[in-house]
């Protein structure tokens, strides 16, 4: 196409907050803007991501419908905000400008007259998307025979999950005092099984994620529990041994953020295997990975680098290469470049 790529992203963010990889793109020479909305930190019922989430989802994904005409593709960054464009972007029968669904993850749910609208709903408005993103390999085929849609428009795209931005070699965090495994995540993580591990492994345990997603776990003495974000996270990630991630359900994308988070400081990892971590993993090279409810196994791992701290700073020196090379904010500017490029090229969806 002549000109540069006009893109807009729709994020789960204030649009005036720094964030240090759309520079990156834009370096690349792609024209992009960005559409949020000042979203909470976190959220401790249902209820409450209900009634604070969803309306700023629409908002977005409404703004971004009529600001259309000034872009040549819409990204959703969050594919919430991406598919209610698209649902107005199928009901309107526009095939302009393109749209693609990043970071697409479909969870169960358990009611079914819930799940079976949700499905219906999601593969209308996927008939409006150009491409859809995965976080996995494995789950190209997978969504693409689940919604029907051509091989071609499902495509496994690594990218930088949240905004990691080279924290580790930023001079606006220094490193400090931390002996100390971290664990981070959200309601999709085992933190019983990583209770039951803790149970084993007497060593100093920090834990970030929502009290709702630990109200009911009962953690030991020395495993502490913070609700923090941004540049506390990251300090907790620098001054860390490694990087602990159990995770619930392994059919299905988890942790892939945190684990780029854990390379970008070169921590090595233990974590499910599930069908996103095989393919940022390789056991015992850069981490290890443990069957799905493998107690014993997750609790034997974090002793392993405890003990063999040698072992433990070459399988982080590897992470920290590899983000360099795969995952860091340049490279993956340059990639998406390259995808949102094919996306404009071929037929609209």
């Amino acid at each position: 196409m002549k000109g540069p790529v006009r893109a807009l992203f729709l994020i789960t963010w204030s649009e005036d907050q720094d964030w240090p990889f759309i520079d990156r793109l834009r370096e690349q020479g792609v024209f992009c803007d960005v559409l949020g909305s000042d979203f909470p930190k976190g959220y401790n019922t249902a209820l409450q991501k209900i009634t604070t989430y969803w309306p700023r989802y629409l908002s977005v994904g409404v703004r971004a419908f009529f600001r259309r005409k000034d872009y040549d593709i819409i990204m959703g960054w969050q594919q919430v905000s991406g598919m209610v464009y698209g649902f107005f972007k199928r009901i309107s029968g526009s095939r302009y400008p393109r749209l693609v669904v990043m970071k697409f993850t479909y969870p169960a749910k358990k009611n079914p007259l819930l799940s079976a609208f949700r499905y219906g709903f999601v593969r209308f408005v996927l008939g409006s998307a150009d491409a859809l993103w995965c976080h996995s390999s494995r789950e190209v085929e997978n969504r693409s025979r689940q919604f029907h849609l051509p091989v071609k428009k499902v495509k496994y795209v690594p990218m930088v999950l949240t905004d990691i931005s080279d924290y580790a070699t930023s001079s606006r965090i220094k490193p400090g005092k931390g002996d100390y495994i971290l664990s981070v995540g959200g309601n999709d993580r085992d933190y019983a099984l990583l209770a039951a591990a803790a149970v084993r492994v007497p060593y100093p345990i920090h834990v970030v994620t929502q009290p709702v997603n630990v109200k009911d776990i009962g953690f030991p003495g020395h495993v502490r529990v913070h609700h923090v974000y941004g540049e506390e996270v990251m300090r907790l990630f620098m001054n860390a041994r490694f990087v602990a991630v159990p995770i619930k359900d392994p059919g299905r994308p988890a942790g892939e953020s945190v684990l780029l988070e854990a390379f970008s400081f070169g921590k090595p990892v233990v974590i499910t295997r599930t069908v996103s971590s095989v393919d940022y993993v390789r056991d015992r090279v850069n981490g290890f990975l443990v069957e799905p409810g493998d107690t014993d196994r997750f609790a034997s791992c974090m002793r392993y680098l405890l003990d063999h701290p040698r072992e433990a700073e070459a399988m982080g020196r590897r992470n920290r290469e590899m983000y360099l090379s795969t995952y860091s904010a340049p490279v993956v500017a340059g990639r998406i470049k390259e995808e949102m490029e094919r996306v404009l090229e071929g037929s609209p969806g």
